[in-house]
């Protein structure tokens, strides 16, 4: 287990994330734009120190759940990316998102997400570290997890379970590298947990059936829940029959059950507009 004291206000990260945060900062505002269009529902996370939830001012959207922060020692790890490749970097400020899969405390999937790196070799170094963070000790609570899930159909394997997937917006991180160059990460993760209903422990084959739905599907379904949770209100049209908010984990749940087809019309994605919709 990491020391605590790794995070006290002497830790060097530390004070050279704030930094690094208030100089990317800077010339994001002075001309630079980082914004994630459709991001993983977002809140950023910084070198060590959680920096609390600020996307850009066009998009920032309360998260639905914060849960933590990525664990010392793949901070750590991050941090030894940016070392070691930041000086193939043509710009000084950088963002970058990452969209982990996580199913039974375990990673199975991770991906780069929005605006990328020049180096392809710097962004496979994080995502090595990424991969490494349930070792690291990262974990989320199921007893807290219960609360957000919803019923699948009780049929075959997956009878009287609940499957809960969600977002897990982790607190922003920034590293830096030698000559100043900074990269805010961007980390949610998509937390795909199976609880069989009055037992405390999910049974192995219950978590392997989750694991078994297509990768291709999997993807689909988590990319669209991720515009939902970023776009969590119903369009104008869609209140008197939906209500003002979209049921995101509901419909990524319909997604996966139909083969990576998003219920459009119950969780429109931004911009959508049914063809039958009546013309004013």
């Amino acid at each position: 287990m990491d020391d605590p004291r790794e995070d006290a206000p002497t830790d060097p990260y530390r004070t050279r994330g704030a930094f690094a945060l208030s100089a990317f900062r800077r010339e994001r505002a002075s001309g630079g734009r980082f914004a994630w269009a459709a991001l993983l529902a977002t809140c950023v996370a910084v070198c060590v120190a959680p920096m609390g939830c600020g996307s850009s001012e066009e998009h920032a959207v309360a998260p639905e759940r914060t849960q933590g922060s990525l664990p010392a020692r793949t901070v750590r790890a991050l941090q030894a990316c940016a070392e070691e490749g930041t000086g193939r970097l043509r710009r000084q400020a950088y963002e970058i998102g990452f969209k982990v899969e996580l199913t039974d405390d375990r990673v199975q999937a991770v991906a780069p997400k929005g605006p990328r790196l020049d180096d392809a070799g710097l962004e496979r170094c994080m995502m090595n570290a990424l991969r490494t963070m349930a070792d690291a000790g990262f974990s989320t609570d199921r007893t807290e997890l219960v609360s957000y899930g919803s019923h699948l159909p009780a049929r075959g394997v997956l009878a009287n379970v609940t499957v809960l997937p969600e977002l897990v917006k982790l607190a922003e991180v920034v590293v830096a590298g030698p000559g100043g160059v900074t990269i805010v990460i961007v980390v949610v993760v998509v937390v795909i947990a199976a609880v069989v209903l009055a037992e405390d422990e999910p049974k192995e084959e219950v978590v392997e059936a989750i694991k078994r739905w297509p990768k291709k599907v999997r993807e689909k379904c988590a990319d669209r829940l991720v515009e939902c949770i970023n776009d969590p209100y119903q369009p104008w049209w869609n209140r008197r029959v939906f209500g003002d908010k979209k049921q995101c984990e509901a419909c990524n749940i319909a997604c996966l059950n139909d083969g990576g087809a998003w219920p459009m019309r119950k969780c429109p994605p931004p911009g959508y507009i049914p063809p039958d919709l009546p013309q004013e």
